[in-house]
């Protein structure tokens, strides 16, 4: 009796550390950044929105920086520039530091940052800035076609107040509301290829009982989720089917199964690639 007490008592307290240490290694924040209003203003501009919000919670923003792939033909044979449109921003702390068109990664990218600061994002949506693409020479009708890029020595991301790196590519999303000449962007989900096929950590962490594993693929493969216990049992298969390069979620339920310390095992082509922890917590 009294050594099955002790052993619930050293479980809770185990998951409670286990806590602690996943709060320190991610975040819980559920946001959504949109990409909107893509314009061509004339023959030699475009220019877009960035708006980030928070879905139905406050946190603290304290730096970003952003990313995007772009149709390159657009900018051959002239002079190029990228810039931020002074005064748009409704954020403190402004997207003005690295703005500018980048040789990253063999591949040009468009990108902007910030400072470390702070910055309150709640339900009401905040502009990040308007931004602008500028070519010495006529675009002629070529697209912008325009991605969020998470790959790379510069990449998306964002951070809360504890620093934490909180990127959900999902919460990254396209809205087109202009009409006439803004359908020049293209969708996170259904046109970003991503550069290396990996699996993105589970949201939220702990969970309990329903928890988001997203994953990416840089090429069409046989896909394959399997869920461990801390004992090394597959407790169950998520998926096991052919998918498209991109990015792909799908939901986790852990109603049946006890707390406690689960791993997530990405297998790509019968291959096992990566592995994630998750902690069900009741």
């Amino acid at each position: 009796m009294l050594k099955g007490r002790l052993e619930k008592i050293i479980t809770k307290l185990f998951l409670v550390c286990l806590l602690f240490i996943s709060n320190v290694t991610f975040s819980q924040t559920d946001y959504t950044v949109t990409l909107e209003n893509v314009t061509k203003v004339n023959s030699y501009t475009f220019e877009f929105d960035v708006y980030i919000s928070g879905n139905h919670e406050i946190f603290n923003l304290t730096s970003y920086q952003c990313s995007f792939l772009f149709n390159t033909k657009l900018i051959e044979g002239g002079r190029a520039s990228f810039s931020y449109v002074k005064g748009t921003s409704q954020l403190n702390n402004l997207p003005v530091y690295g703005v500018a068109i980048n040789e990253i990664d063999n591949q040009l990218k468009l990108t902007f940052a910030s400072l470390v600061g702070s910055d309150v994002i709640a339900n009401q949506k905040l502009r990040i800035g308007k931004f602008r693409l500028r070519n010495t020479l006529q675009f002629q009708g070529i697209a912008l076609e325009l991605s969020w890029c998470f790959d790379g020595n510069i990449s998306t991301i964002l951070t809360d107040d504890s620093f934490q790196n909180i990127t959900i590519p999902t919460n990254f999303q396209y809205e087109n509301k202009t009409g006439g000449n803004s359908g020049f962007a293209k969708s996170v989900n259904n046109h970003f290829k991503p550069e290396v096929t990996a699996l993105l950590q589970n949201y939220p962490n702990p969970f309990n009982p329903i928890t988001k594993v997203t994953f990416q693929l840089e090429d069409q493969a046989n896909t394959k989720l399997e869920i461990y216990n801390s004992i090394g049992q597959l407790v169950s298969v998520l998926l096991d089917e052919f998918y498209p390069p991109g990015i792909h979620t799908v939901e986790f339920n852990g109603n049946e199964l006890p707390s406690g310390v689960y791993f997530c095992k990405l297998v790509i082509n019968n291959k096992p690639l990566e592995i994630k922890k998750m902690i069900l917590m009741r």
